[in-house]
């Protein structure tokens, strides 16, 4: 898995993946959206339309992900997944657990609008 990120003024980031979310995930996760959501109110969407399959080494790179976000009061969202992917999320149950919605701008607008999520 690649992965791009941009960085808007407003301190929210967007980054996209592309290549299937699998065990190649975990290192470009880690270097670069882990610090994202470890700064208290961190904003990240993750978009992940570059990405047609997901594998359940993906799935738990995303759990640690919104782990990390939930523990420092980050929000996180999962953008435009691909049918397979959200397919996935919702026989994981996963989809319950982490925000998924179904295109970016949705996903924008759920991590900059509302309150912080519970402590």
């Amino acid at each position: 898995m690649e992965l791009s990120i941009d960085q808007r003024p407003d301190g929210l980031v967007i980054a996209r993946t592309s290549g299937p979310i699998d065990d190649t995930a975990w290192p470009p996760i880690q270097q670069r959206l882990m610090p994202v959501v470890r700064q208290y109110n961190g904003r990240l969407v993750l978009d992940v339309s570059g990405s047609e399959k997901i594998t359940s080494s993906g799935l738990s790179v995303l759990v640690k992900l919104v782990a990390e976000a939930h523990t420092h009061r980050s929000r996180v969202a999962v953008a435009a997944p691909s049918p397979f992917v959200r397919s996935v999320l919702n026989v994981t149950r996963l989809d319950t657990y982490i925000d998924v919605l179904d295109t970016l701008e949705a996903a924008v607008q759920h991590v900059t609008a509302g309150p912080l999520p519970p402590v």
